[in-house]
């Protein structure tokens, strides 16, 4: 059994999904011209990933070392260790007593979701799904990470991503400083809103989270941004939220280079007199140049284009709603269920979701502010998601038909069938 395609087609959060479903286990493989990326899972969870860019084997020692776990001379120790046995170098740090298991717990999941969150970016690849019997991972050093919690941070990043993106526009950009008249210190409390992109001021003092100082004092005036992300032990993404913070709040700037100026020509060269033939073969040359340069300005991909950029943007943003729509629609599914185990029966609205306190009146209606369609008709029930131009999309239709009625479906949930998600057999 196989599961395959391009990421065009189906995204990634659908994958995930399905997976985590029917709690599949095998080996997600995806090929992008960025990287190719391996995900195992295990009767649904995520138990390890890899890129074949920066195996997460090679890179575990320089979390450790971020996280200030261990030293450099433990790393080396360690490193020589590994060389004749051969043994993982997690295994090695615990058995020398240099980490616990825990740390080294805490620094794989880093590792991990790092890598996952890294594709949930990709909007090009191809991936594809080997099922296997078992998997190899490191049962002592991995815990399973749920398909569910990464979807809901994914969703998250999803939201932010395009936000953060106006301010870090790349991984080269390099951030300074800029000059300030407060004193900072560090707070518990969050200052910032994201969302409006101010912060509360109490008092003169300007007032940080642990992890946006952190990254604060790593913008040097030449450190790029992937230099930060290497240099910090916290992920990318927190990383880049924080940077924008900064931004937000005038603490950093991007630094600008200087222009350089050109040397200026000493000798002056005398003007060639342009015979009268050329100057006539130089007219239809420039009319050409103004009908190419009005022909490209109004062609509907070229970004100077306002019309295909505000298209573009309305685009982007509906996608963002859609991938919203599906999280939603796959939870509402999922307190349905969580309600016919409680009453033993389904719903009669969504609204009895909210009276039970299984979904909040905000998640009963899509980011377009559309109800959600719901139908409960002799015993089956439909749930019922649409496109941002209100027609119905297959990937957000979830139907359940019972065989045997409602006690025996009670007592046996597992024969229960998902019409709408199946795997090529």
């Amino acid at each position: 059994m196989a599961l395959e395609g391009s990421l065009k087609d189906f995204g990634l959060q659908d994958i995930f999904q399905l997976i985590g479903l029917q709690r599949k286990t095998g080996i997600l493989t995806i090929k992008s011209s960025q990287d190719t990326i391996y995900i195992t899972f295990l009767d649904g969870k995520i138990v390890n990933a890899d890129s074949e860019k920066a195996k997460i084997e090679s890179k575990l020692g320089r979390v450790l070392l971020k996280r200030g776990s261990i030293t450099e001379e433990q790393l080396n120790k360690a490193l020589e260790i590994q060389k004749q046995t051969l043994q993982r170098l997690g295994y090695v740090l615990v058995k020398e007593g240099f980490i616990t298991n825990e740390e080294l717990k805490n620094a794989l999941t880093q590792q991990i979701l790092q890598i996952v969150y890294k594709v949930f970016r990709w909007r090009e690849g191809e991936y594809y799904f080997s099922q296997e019997i078992a998997v190899e991972y490191d049962r002592d050093s991995i815990n399973p990470i749920t398909s569910e919690s990464v979807l809901m941070e994914g969703a998250q990043m999803l939201d932010e991503w395009p936000i953060i993106e106006r301010v870090v526009k790349h991984p080269d950009m390099v951030f300074e400083k800029t000059k300030i008249d407060q004193e900072i210190e560090i707070s518990d409390s969050e200052e910032f809103d994201f969302e409006s992109g101010v912060a509360e001021k109490r008092g003169d003092k300007i007032r940080l989270t642990q992890l946006v100082y952190d990254v604060y004092s790593l913008v040097d005036g030449s450190s790029k941004v992937m230099d930060i992300v290497e240099k910090s032990k916290y992920n990318e993404f927190d990383i880049c939220k924080a940077l924008y913070e900064l931004s937000q709040r005038n603490l950093i700037e991007e630094k600008k280079e200087k222009p350089v100026e050109a040397p200026k020509e000493e000798v002056v060269k005398e003007a060639v007199p342009i015979e009268k033939p050329l100057k006539f073969a130089f007219i239809p040359i420039l009319i050409l140049l103004v009908i190419f340069t009005f022909a490209n300005l109004f062609r509907f991909k070229n970004p100077l284009n306002t019309f295909s950029s505000i298209i573009a943007k309305d685009n982007l943003f509906n996608n963002i709603k859609y991938q919203k729509t599906f999280l939603q629609i796959y939870l509402l599914d999922s307190s349905i269920n969580t309600y016919f185990l409680s009453e033993g029966e389904y719903p009669k609205s969504l609204q009895d979701l909210f009276k039970y306190n299984l979904a909040t009146l905000e998640s009963l209606t899509d980011p377009w502010n559309r109800g959600y369609l719901y139908i409960n008709k002799n015993d089956n029930y439909y749930l019922i998601g649409f496109n941002s131009d209100g027609t119905q999309s297959l990937e957000l239709i979830y139907t359940y038909i019972l065989s045997g009625g409602i006690e025996k479906e009670y007592k046996e949930p597992e024969k229960r069938k998902k019409k709408n998600i199946t795997f090529l057999e």
